[in-house]
């Protein structure tokens, strides 16, 4: 595949140590070091020197990275730089000239270079080469053109988190450029927050017409351009997406999605669909895993044709739908989930679907309670009284004993086996679509926004992946405006955050998170 348009390569010089004590301001007589000869890398001490020799081709990327301080820069006709002081350099009166020590950092609008990243830094200058050396390596190595990704991550993991990025814009040739500062010096908190996962639309095509569903057509826009899908799966790396979710409509309608499972991986992320199992053989489960997916969902509401198919509104839906998943569950490397919707046509169909999936080799089944809204259901689908009463006296416990028979993990959305009210209050709230017990609470918040985000497929941004919550017009601001990390640290998922769980939507919440706590409960709840 194509790498993304901000990377590039080249070809250099081969490279030959050069001893940083031997440097020619300390040595009368030695020839300055000048000219785009010379590279400079630091590995946590002082800074190792490389001089450029012969005419052996190896491609380095054209543009700048920031990695553990271990980068040198060379810039079109300025001396290469590093990203750091070196210690032995400190205090030079030959600092501004030398190639080895010039620091491109430009903290607060001025010129000297910080120690370390304290203060927002960021890199301003034509980057035309760049290496990385790792600890105790004998050469710098060559980049990987993910390697933005894995930079910001490391940093990440250091205690710094990014407050600005740049991508060059579509048709131009740019530089990929970052400013990053320590966690505690954002001025937004969310700058560090941990966004364990996001769902990308990459399409709104399905062959089904679901009685639970009315995303098809909603935003009047087939599928999202790949252009706009690989810079949006750039931005969520960038940002320290751990899990990418691949989201249609039927994500398989794609042609391109072996590519965009390599690109996530690629990027550093896990990636995951869910699907209808329209198109998945398994020789297409294969391909799946050789991209390198990390779970597929087949969406399965009924274990008879005449169940399943009624509520997708097609035939032959079922037989696509057992043949995905008894292929995923025989390829290696690929977690399999069955997922079912509870329906007023299924209710009484739920047992037989779990024990459907043990014969087929599932091993988790998820189980969600209706929603209504703009891209959900708009009719009220939840069970009634009566139809609540009898899931949560009769049918659940005959799901978990077959379950437990057939070796099935589970789970229902929400998991109401564990809400703190009394039976006849649980079945009012699942009775009447009220899924957020503790909504009315004001001490109480969700800690959702911003852990699973969701991007539409025109490109608005909307801090969880509530379908109650999606609507056309929406959301925190648009990807063709701003970029993802702009709008994650806006003010307006700061006023979101203050108020998540408690949103008109929010009384729908079917917690794939478990994500609203009381005060005092420490991170993330368990999924």
């Amino acid at each position: 595949m194509r790498a993304p348009g901000h990377l590039a390569f080249r070809a250099v010089r081969r490279l030959v140590a050069f001893d940083v004590a031997d440097c020619p301001w300390r040595k009368p007589g030695r020839r300055p070091l000048r000219g785009p000869d010379h590279v400079v890398t630091m590995a946590g001490g002082p800074a190792r020197l490389w001089r450029l020799a012969g005419r052996a081709a190896t491609p380095v990327l054209l543009h700048a990275k920031l990695a553990h301080g271990q980068v040198w820069l060379a810039a079109g006709g300025q001396h290469p730089a590093p990203l750091g002081l070196a210690a032995p350099c400190e205090g030079c009166h030959r600092l501004h000239e030398c190639a080895a020590c010039f620091v491109p950092f430009e903290p607060d609008g001025g010129r000297s270079g910080p120690r370390g990243l304290d203060r927002p830094a960021g890199i301003a200058v034509p980057v035309r080469e760049v290496w990385l050396l790792d600890e105790g390596a004998a050469m710098p190595r060559r980049p990987d053109p993910g390697e933005p990704v894995e930079v910001l991550r490391a940093l990440r993991g250091r205690g710094f988190v990014p407050v600005r990025y740049e991508l060059p814009s579509e048709g131009r040739r740019g530089g990929f450029r970052a400013a990053v500062v320590a966690a505690e010096g954002a001025q937004s908190g969310l700058a560090a927050v941990r966004h364990e996962g996001m769902s990308l639309q990459v399409t709104e095509s399905c062959m089904c017409r679901c009685l639970m569903c009315n995303l098809v057509g909603y935003f009047k826009r087939p599928h999202m351009p790949l252009r706009e899908v690989l810079r949006t799966m750039e931005e969520a790396g960038l940002l320290g997406v751990r899990m990418l979710d691949v989201f249609g409509g039927e994500v398989t309608l794609r042609r391109d999605i072996f590519e965009l499972v390599r690109h996530a991986r690629w990027l550093g992320m896990g990636c995951m669909f869910i699907t209808t199992g329209y198109y998945v053989t398994p020789a297409y489960a294969r391909k799946l895993r050789e991209a390198g997916v990390s779970r597929i969902v087949v969406s399965i509401d009924g274990s008879r044709a005449e169940i399943h198919d009624s509520i997708r509104q097609l035939p032959g839906m079922f037989d696509r739908a057992v043949r995905a998943l008894r292929a995923l569950a025989a390829t290696k490397g690929i977690e399999a989930f069955a997922s079912t919707v509870i329906l007023e046509q299924n209710l009484h169909d739920l047992v037989d679907l779990v024990r459907l999936s043990g014969r087929l080799g599932i091993r988790f089944h998820e189980f969600f309670l209706p929603i209504s809204g703009p891209v959900a259901s708009t009719l009220p689908r939840w069970p009634s009284r009566g139809r609540a009463r009898e899931l949560l006296e009769t049918i659940v416990p005959a799901i978990e004993r077959e379950a437990a028979r057939r070796g099935v993990h589970v789970d229902f959305r929400p998991e109401f086996r564990s809400w703190d009210v009394s039976r006849e209050a649980a079945i009012g709230l699942i009775s009447s679509g009220c899924y957020n017990t503790r909504q009315a609470s004001r001490a109480s918040r969700c800690l959702a926004a911003g852990w699973n985000l969701f991007v539409t497929v025109n490109g608005d941004v909307y801090p969880c992946d509530m379908p109650s919550l999606i609507r056309k017009g929406g959301g925190l601001g648009n990807l063709h405006d701003a970029t993802l990390l702009d709008v994650v640290t806006s003010s307006a998922m700061a006023r979101f955050e203050r108020e998540a769980g408690r949103h008109g939507g929010c009384r729908m919440c079917v917690g794939r998170y478990e994500a609203v706590c009381e005060p005092g409960v420490r991170g993330r709840v368990r999924r």
